[in-house]
């Protein structure tokens, strides 16, 4: 088989296997019901990272590069000694376990920046942010610690969610905020996300938060997709058999 030939069968492939309207654009959500019902509606296989399974008990640390069900945590922090820790101290959304840092208070300063990987790619990920600070509400300059886009997500170099502080999804008994950040993208799955914080002075704590349950979505290709593709491949590789 030539390489003209092989590279017809990979667009007819790719053709196909695109959906109608593969240029719509990546959507965030800072509501969490939003979230799961455009999750639910790509139709594929989803995982909740909650922190809370055998492998991640109360005490564990997630170290730069380590992977937790298929996610993989990278990270530098400013106080290089400190890794992500699972702790159980405070409430979370989903008792009794939460993603912090073992920097004693087991919480999640600004400029604790991390990034998610995930091997195959993912169309959706979104998660809770677990927070005691106050909101801004346009009154309380004096008083107020967490203000919009505090807390961001990044995709290939784009900010493509931020924080809502106008959009808590829960109080805990504890009287901690519960906020969310998500994005789906039906069409086309990303492989890296990075979680970006408000850091003007590094080494300084303006703000503290956890995460838990972390949500992931694959769009599953369809059956008739990967039989059309066997039989592309199939074709051509006879084809390549009966050429002299």
């Amino acid at each position: 088989m030539c390489i003209r030939d092989s590279y017809k069968a990979w667009l007819l492939a790719a053709a196909f296997l695109m959906p109608v309207g593969a240029s719509a654009a990546l959507t965030s959500y800072t509501d969490e019901a939003a979230f799961m019902a455009a999750v639910s509606s790509l139709g594929g296989a989803t995982n909740t990272l909650d922190f809370d399974g055998p492998g991640t008990p109360a005490g564990t640390i997630i170290a730069d590069n380590d992977v937790v069900e298929g996610i993989r945590f990278d990270y530098l922090f400013p106080f290089q000694t400190d890794q992500l820790l699972v702790s159980d101290i405070y409430d979370t959304t989903s008792p009794n376990n939460f993603l912090g840092v073992n920097n004693g208070d087991d919480l999640i300063y600004n400029g604790d920046d991390f990034t998610m990987s995930f091997a195959g790619g993912v169309n959706a990920l979104g998660f809770s942010i677990i927070t005691a600070e106050e909101p801004y509400d346009g009154t309380n300059d004096l008083t107020a610690t967490l203000y919009n886009a505090d807390i961001e997500l990044e995709v290939d170099n784009n900010i493509v969610a931020s924080l809502d502080v106008d959009a808590a999804q829960d109080i805990l008994p504890d009287g901690s905020l519960v906020f969310f950040l998500g994005i789906v993208d039906p069409h086309n799955q990303f492989t890296k996300v990075n979680i970006k914080t408000f850091n003007p002075d590094p080494g300084n704590i303006f703000f503290t938060y956890n995460v838990d349950d972390i949500v992931t979505s694959v769009v599953p290709i369809p059956g008739a997709a990967w039989l059309f593709l066997s039989g592309l491949i199939g074709l051509f590789a006879a084809r390549k058999k009966a050429t002299p």
